[in-house]
């Protein structure tokens, strides 16, 4: 499963960042153009039929201009733009991946019976092309310097052929791989091929292998200085978190905070874009360390925390956690509704964010005809709008700790029928639906349910026999009335009959 994931991954797209000597290009709503000394934005323009970075297959920059490989209407298409908007676009059926081979275009087609490397000039005349019958499941092509490597993945098989493509297109398989990974230019001519066992450096003269894996899913890559920055989902609609690794084992996570956020590395410095027009230059990830804390006397159990677009667990701490510099919301999902705080983590800071819920006690008490206490037992559920808020038997009367908000509670009971001259069980389940108020108090919120209780501040009680002496009284005195009444409009009907 995991390899299956790692190429859906592999799939669903490249980086959004493209970086050249002058300018660097962002993919957004947008292109945005930046200049690469000032990151001064340039320009911005749209894509005539729109490029959603998720469908992107590779940009990179030759020159001034951008070259961009992505799928519009399900059909492969390499776009060249200039600082001042597109300039040509190129249909391509199969497209897979695209990447600068030594100044030109280098685009993976696949036909699903056929691959094929096809080159192109920075005016997207082609050049030449190489096919070879489709023996892999999933393909990508990797550049590094001057060089050209293709990766052929095999699933479910778990193998993977590492081939070095060389003048003319001859392939060369350089390695093969038992376990799937990530192949990452070392940007000499060479690439890095890691996996969640192995790092691996393999060259044209061979594999070395230089250190440990990296177990995290692999979006996308690169390599600044001594370490790999593999950025990772947690699944394919999770947030992104980037793993910073080294080859002897130091392993850093560090969570973005938004799927909108991408990073790319070039000259010894980070680039960081936040989408937008927003676009940052740092010689390192700039971070911090959170921690969310849930103040309240609420079971922990029934009360999630976390971070937005970050993590959350069950229980009364969250973290701590590593986060890009930035601002976030910590937040405490209970039974009856979600409490968030909006708090910044600059970096180098450790920062810890209390976030107070209180609850209030609801009684819940089983009473007999005369409106006593009973010790039964009853089976409660209590439900809210985030889930099941409490679910347990016990003995009457029994204490809820409950947030404010709303509620549908199920309580369950056992009764004594007599019937037919023998006594029996019958087993009682009547709903309710009401709301804790900011006071405590409880308030009925549907008054059309099975009236089997009464609600008395913070107290719900449950009528075992279905009524008490309480409306048996009221009802009584107003057969009396009823009956004094008939009986004065009885007499007075015979005294003017014999009239």
């Amino acid at each position: 499963m995991r390899g299956l994931l790692l190429l859906l991954y592999l799939a669903a797209g490249a980086s959004a960042l493209c970086i050249g000597n002058y300018y660097i290009y962002a993919l957004g709503d947008a292109v945005y153009v930046f200049e690469k000394h000032s990151l001064k934005l340039v320009k911005s323009f749209q894509f005539e039929d729109g490029v959603d970075a998720e469908l992107t297959r590779g940009c990179v920059v030759i020159g001034d201009s951008l070259y961009l490989g992505a799928i519009i209407g399900y059909r492969g298409v390499v776009v060249k733009a200039g600082p001042l908007g597109v300039e040509r676009r190129l249909e391509i059926d199969g497209l897979v991946a695209l990447t600068n081979h030594c100044g030109r275009v280098a685009v993976l087609v696949d036909n699903m019976s056929h691959i094929a490397i096809k080159w192109f000039t920075p005016d997207l005349e082609p050049v030449g092309e190489e096919w070879w019958r489709r023996a892999g499941t999933y393909y990508t092509l990797v550049s590094s310097g001057c060089e050209l490597w293709l990766i052929e993945y095999h699933w479910p098989a778990g193998r993977v052929n590492i081939y070095y493509v060389g003048v003319g297109g001859t392939r060369t398989l350089t390695h093969t791989a038992e376990e799937y990974g990530v192949a990452v230019p070392d940007g000499v001519g060479g690439v890095y091929y890691i996996t969640p066992t192995k790092w691996l450096k393999i060259s044209k003269d061979g594999v070395v292998n230089i250190g440990r894996g990296v177990r995290d899913l692999t979006h996308k890559a690169f390599i600044k200085g001594d370490a790999i920055y593999a950025v990772a989902l947690q699944s394919p609609h999770g947030p992104n978190y980037v793993t910073v690794a080294r080859p002897w084992g130091e392993v850093d996570r560090i969570y973005l905070g938004s799927r909108r956020v991408d990073l790319a590395a070039d000259g010894g410095y980070i680039y960081i874009y936040y989408g937008g027009s927003r676009l940052e230059r740092r010689p390192y990830l700039p971070n911090g360390t959170a921690v969310v804390r849930a103040a309240s006397d609420i079971k922990h159990g029934n009360v999630k925390i976390g971070i937005g677009d970050v993590g959350e667990v069950e229980g009364p701490v969250y973290g701590p956690v590593k986060v890009l510099a930035g601002r976030y919301v910590g937040y405490v999902a209970h039974c009856g509704g979600v409490k968030s705080v909006e708090f910044e983590v600059g970096d180098g800071d450790a920062k810890e964010v209390v976030i107070e819920v209180r609850g209030h006690h609801v009684r819940i008490v089983l009473v007999d005809f005369f409106r006593r206490p009973l010790d039964g037992h009853l089976y409660v559920e209590i439900y809210g709008i985030a889930g099941t808020c409490f679910r347990d038997i016990a003995k009457s009367p029994l204490d809820v700790v409950l947030p404010e908000g709303e509620y549908n509670a199920g309580v369950s009971f056992f009764r004594d029928m007599e019937r037919g001259g023998y006594r029996t069980e019958e087993y009682i389940s009547p709903w309710y639906s009401f709301r804790v108020e900011p006071s405590g108090r409880i308030a009925l919120r549907d008054m059309l349910l099975d009236r089997l209780f009464a609600v008395e501040g913070n107290t719900l009680y449950i009528y075992r026999d279905g009524v008490t002496y309480l409306e048996l009284l009221p009802a009584a005195a107003l057969l009396g009335v009823f009956y004094a009444l008939d009986k004065l409009s009885s007499a007075a009907s015979r005294r003017l009959g014999r009239r």
